[in-house]
């Protein structure tokens, strides 16, 4: 780190290979890269298009010939819904849960999604939506929550008013509780939410919440992040109802749901961003199970899906 530099979005490097850097939206720093050769490359890694409540969408209108693009949710039917309506559905399945007197549990990724989902249940519970309730925060989210704050100058103007003009800190809200015991009696004495690594079930104290409260169908587990094939939570979300923690067999009675909250363009976003870049000529589609855009812009448009370990001149 000692050899590293700090690179502005929008700032042009002068190097052997100018590029510069432009707000990806996906999680807090993340950033596009266009290299000045070549009429322009523009390679997206993650991106979104949408305003979450920690950042503003991905830059668009970016000029180049080439762009290298991620296509996680490259599929027709990769539709997500809107974030009120997804909030929505997310407070309700909460709601329900804690009047039955159960816990709900969230796995979440501890960079990006966790501060979203914690966000929007501070506000909620702020609004009255939900009821006072204690947010225990776990695993590796404490500490990324710190990152976000001492980096809040990358994040959306609603953050930095906030803070800059009310002093009303959002990631420092009184109703985030961390655990003061080591066998989490507090945690589980009383309904309350929890959201915890790891978001696909593969570690974390997550598992010891599975472990402690996975049999009450009082409680409920809320997916909130993508299960990736043959993750513990990928089969837990496809039905399995018995998993495996260390030499325990655990059977899940609770309630298990799904609310698609993303850091990532959607397939029809992803169409409109293609079509805000300047001069583009040529697409490589990457990092997706499966796309149906090259069938929406090969006519238009040279478009490549490569194959690992294929090398292509631009």
């Amino acid at each position: 780190l000692m050899e590293a530099n700090i690179i502005e979005y929008q700032e042009r490097i002068a190097t052997s290979l100018p590029f510069s850097l432009h707000p990806a939206g996906h999680i807090l720093g993340s950033a596009m890269t266009l290299v000045h050769e070549k009429g322009g490359i523009l390679y997206t890694g993650d991106i979104s298009m949408r305003k979450s409540r920690v950042l503003d969408p991905c830059e668009k209108a970016l000029k180049a010939e080439t762009l290298i693009m991620e296509t996680t949710y490259g599929a027709k039917e990769d539709i997500l819904p809107g974030i009120k309506e997804a909030s929505h559905q997310l407070i309700r399945t909460i709601n329900e849960t804690l009047n039955k007197g159960g816990h709900v549990i969230i796995p979440s990724f501890a960079v990006g999604r966790a501060q979203e989902i914690l966000l929007t249940l501070d506000d909620y519970m702020r609004s009255g939506a939900l009821p006072p309730t204690k947010i225990f925060v776990e695993g590796m989210i404490g500490k990324a929550m710190r990152i976000y704050r001492h980096n809040a100058l990358y994040a959306n103007d609603d953050i930095k008013n906030r803070i800059l003009l009310s002093e009303d800190d959002p990631f420092k809200s009184p109703n985030f509780h961390a655990s003061r015991s080591k066998t989490k009696e507090d945690v589980l004495k009383e309904p309350c939410i929890i959201v915890t690594t790891s978001g696909m079930l593969t570690g974390g104290p997550v598992l010891f919440y599975l472990e402690k409260l996975g049999n009450d169908p009082k409680n409920c587990l809320i997916f909130v992040g993508y299960q990736a094939p043959g993750t513990r939570g990928r089969k837990v979300l496809e039905g399995e109802k018995k998993i495996q923690i260390g030499e325990k067999e655990i059977e899940l009675k609770l309630r298990i749901e799904r609310v698609k909250i993303s850091g990532h363009a959607d397939f029809n976003e992803l169409q409109q961003f293609v079509k805000s870049v300047n001069g583009l000529k040529r697409i490589f589609m990457m990092h997706g199970e499966k796309t149906d855009l090259k069938d929406v812009f090969e006519n238009k448009y040279e478009v490549v899906i490569p194959r690992l370990l294929e090398t292509y001149g631009v």
